[in-house]
């Protein structure tokens, strides 16, 4: 395959990684996150993406970051799984590459153009996917939306609160009509193209204020969330546990018919400054398809870990300069670890994290250096 300059960035790599992995049906909990994902009776392939990221950083919690994901692969193109993956990935390292100077609400909306471009670029047209991001630093908690993929607020009664607005032309002309199949046509998405004068993305950049009473945030692909708010409204009200929550919106979405990939994630919203992994900075990845852990050295400070993910500014003067600059000596590079889960006792929450596939069977790792979790069968 062509190189793609996007994923020359390590977390990218990392993230696409985990995402392009197939399976017909699975999830993976770690209590109070929970990710699942469904391709459904009818479809051959998976073409959402769904990952919940967590950056932890034990020497400035202040900057500790969850960001929760759901991109939905256009069915009727030819790269629509690639395009959603690959969105995904994109958002995700740009933003947490961004100086934490800016603003969270500029660099998500940056975040978005940034795979709006590689997605366009790449594909030039033959991909797209929907993007809905919910974005949690610290206090500070930013929605970011194209498409029609949802978002919503979940209170500490399970009561839904839609927060993003459908990309469609239905939702544009606040109408809605089941015999019009035209209403749900997209007005906008990643990957679009936006040449021209009249096609320019404009994606929902929304700063969620502070609520004690909230319990945390629902992600739907469209086919999770296909029978209707009151019908998420009751699963989540007789919910008792995030895993509990997504497991069953993918049995709903498959006993009416599974016509469509159903993905659905939960985030919790609580305080995360006071939460931390290990010593250090730590990346953790948790997607349907598996779970993984990158650990930089402890010994990074701010400065190198943004040198570690961006270009230094050494190298981008010896880019403008007529003449080679002398040989730096190389930065260490983030090590990768397997992570094994620990078996603990029933009162720790961690002992609720657990995925079976279809068969009931335990997972197996795969042979590589981070560990993965693979469920279910193949769809290829």
């Amino acid at each position: 395959m062509q190189e793609i300059p996007a994923l020359r960035e390590p977390i990218a790599q990392r993230v696409f990684a985990l995402l392009n992995d197939r399976q017909r049906r699975a999830w993976e909990i770690d209590e109070p996150y929970a990710v699942a994902s469904s391709t459904g009776n009818v479809r051959h392939h998976n073409e959402d993406a769904g990952i919940i990221v967590r950056w932890r950083q034990s020497d400035a919690r202040e900057r500790n970051t969850d960001i929760a994901i759901v991109c939905d692969g256009m069915g009727g193109m030819q790269h629509g799984r690639f395009a959603a993956q690959l969105a995904a990935s994109v958002f995700i390292s740009s933003l947490l590459r961004q100086p934490r100077v800016v603003p969270l609400r500029g660099r998500a909306q940056r975040a978005v153009l940034s795979a709006q471009n590689a997605v366009y670029h790449h594909l030039r047209g033959d991909g797209g996917t929907t993007l809905t991001a919910v974005c949690i630093e610290g206090l500070n908690i930013c929605l970011a939306h194209v498409g029609d993929s949802r978002a919503f607020e979940v209170d500490g009664d399970g009561r839904l609160t839609q927060l993003t607005r459908d990309d469609t032309i239905g939702a544009a002309l606040n109408r809605s009509d089941p015999d019009r199949l035209d209403f749900n046509r997209l007005i906008q998405y990643i990957g679009m193209q936006t040449n021209d004068d009249d096609a320019i993305l404009e994606p929902q950049i929304i700063v969620i204020p502070t609520n004690i009473t909230r319990r945390g945030f629902l992600l739907t692909s469209d086919g999770a969330h296909s029978a209707g708010r009151d019908f998420l409204t009751r699963i989540a009200t007789n919910a008792g546990t995030a895993g509990d929550l997504v497991r069953r919106l993918m049995n709903v979405a498959d006993a009416l018919g599974g016509l469509d990939n159903a993905t659905a994630l939960f985030v919790p919203d609580h305080t995360i400054v006071a939460s931390t992994i290990g010593p250090g900075i730590s990346l953790n990845l948790l997607a349907a398809t598996g779970e993984a852990q990158v650990w930089f050295s402890p010994s990074y400070g701010l400065d190198d870990q943004r040198n570690a993910l961006s270009p230094s500014a050494e190298l981008q003067k010896a880019a403008q300069s007529p003449s080679p600059p002398p040989p730096s000596p190389p930065r260490p590079q983030p090590s990768v670890e397997p992570r094994t889960p620990k078996r603990s006792p029933s009162t720790n929450k961690r002992s609720t994290r657990r995925k079976k596939n279809d068969k009931g069977d335990d997972p197996a790792p795969l042979p590589l250096q981070v560990r993965f979790s693979e469920d279910g069968e193949d769809d290829a």
